[in-house]
């Protein structure tokens, strides 16, 4: 079995993070792992951004299994939810 940052099983349809280097800047993606190849590979459909609707799906990316660590999209939900409200405030 292919196994992420911290040795956990990749699990299909399960959440993930990883972080890539975008122009010298960190950037951190997350998205729904889609599949896993024979040489450690793990498809990652990405999630852009959030409305209220849910997560808008930006594109697939695929990264090395030992870059990904799980994540909780409604962690993630409650943050956005409380920096839009925060942003809306007078």
């Amino acid at each position: 079995m292919t196994k992420d940052a911290l040795g956990n099983d990749i699990i299909l349809g399960n959440w993930y993070g990883f972080a890539r280097n975008q122009n010298g800047r960190v950037v951190i993606k997350i998205g729904t792992a889609k599949k896993v190849t024979p040489t450690y590979m793990v498809t990652i459909n990405v999630f852009n951004s959030l409305n209220q609707n849910g997560w808008i799906e930006s594109h697939i990316s695929t990264v090395k299994s030992i870059m990904l660590f799980p994540v909780n999209p409604n962690v993630i939900n409650i943050y956005e939810v409380r920096k839009e409200e925060e942003c809306n405030v007078n």
